[in-house]
């Protein structure tokens, strides 16, 4: 079952918008996510990542999807994305990998949605009470039953990804990675998605995360990116996503923004290059996991 067909993401624009920051705690205003959506989509963003785990809590579950649905409601060009596998009573993130309720999961979004066929569905985690193979196979029937177009996975290992390959055509993998958070075994990941042609996108693509907090791993606190984004004139921002395209053709990264102000800078990320020299240095920052 394992693919070596292109992930049909690789040819939309490298630079999306992840919605997280619009839905979950600390979310903006209702209008104000919904005009950051519509600046992304009008600065040039064509894909749009989400979850049906997006929102305040369990009772909140979808919120991020409706907001998606509300603000591309007519249009035909857009890919959406959104991923099944958590679910947050309380807010506290809880694994949700039975596959009958995968199953579930995957129809109540498209429906949250309304988009059909969906773009692309991932399986948003591991649950270690099932086989990974096993969560994704409702995933892989809705894909066989014209739901979704393409599958990914999210949160895995290189022997995850190996797993859920051998029963889904999966094409997209979506790994927590910044030049500032480079996990340990980030790299064979990568290097699986770079030679069989799947998209990989890095997931919190500015740094620190609820399990490693510390702001002095942003980019705008690093020293060496700021000294790079001084020189160029543009935002560490920008300097942070420059280095995640330059990894590879394949990358495709989708940050979060609560403002349209935000994600029209990172919308300016593939036209800034690094140089060899930059990167390389970038590349060489000690890696926090």
């Amino acid at each position: 079952m394992v693919t070596t067909n292109p992930s049909p993401l690789l040819s939309a624009p490298r630079i999306g918008l992840g919605c997280w920051r619009l839905a979950g705690p600390g979310r903006p205003p209702r209008p104000v996510a919904l005009a950051t959506i519509a600046a992304a989509y009008e600065a040039g963003a064509r894909v749009f990542d989400t979850a049906d785990s997006y929102g305040i809590d369990q009772e909140d579950e979808g919120y991020g999807e409706a907001i998606l649905a509300e603000a591309l409601a007519g249009v035909d060009d857009a890919a959406v994305i959104t991923k099944g596998g958590f679910r947050r009573p309380g807010g506290v993130w809880e694994h949700a990998g039975d596959p009958s309720w995968l199953a579930k999961a995957v129809e109540a979004s498209i429906e949250r949605l309304g988009r059909g066929p969906l773009d692309c569905y991932l399986l948003h985690g591991v649950d270690p009470r099932f086989d990974v193979a096993a969560s994704i196979e409702p995933i892989a029937a809705a894909q066989e039953a014209g739901l979704i177009k393409s599958i990914g996975v999210s949160n895995v290992s290189a022997a995850e990804l190996a797993r859920c390959r051998a029963v889904a055509p999966v094409t997209v993998v979506q790994n927590r990675l910044s030049v500032t958070l480079r996990p340990a075994g980030w790299r064979a990941v990568f290097d699986i998605a770079a030679g069989d042609g799947l998209t990989y996108m890095p997931h919190t693509p500015f740094g620190p995360t609820p399990e490693v907090p510390d702001e002095r791993l942003l980019p705008w606190n690093n020293p060496a990116v700021t000294k790079i984004a001084a020189e160029h004139q543009v935002t560490a921002a920008v300097v942070a996503l420059a280095w995640l395209l330059g990894l590879g053709r394949n990358v495709l990264v989708v940050p979060g923004a609560r403002r349209p102000e935000s994600i029209v800078d990172s919308l300016r990320a593939p036209s800034f290059k690094l140089s060899e020299a930059e990167f390389a240095e970038l590349s060489q920052l000690p890696a926090a996991q």
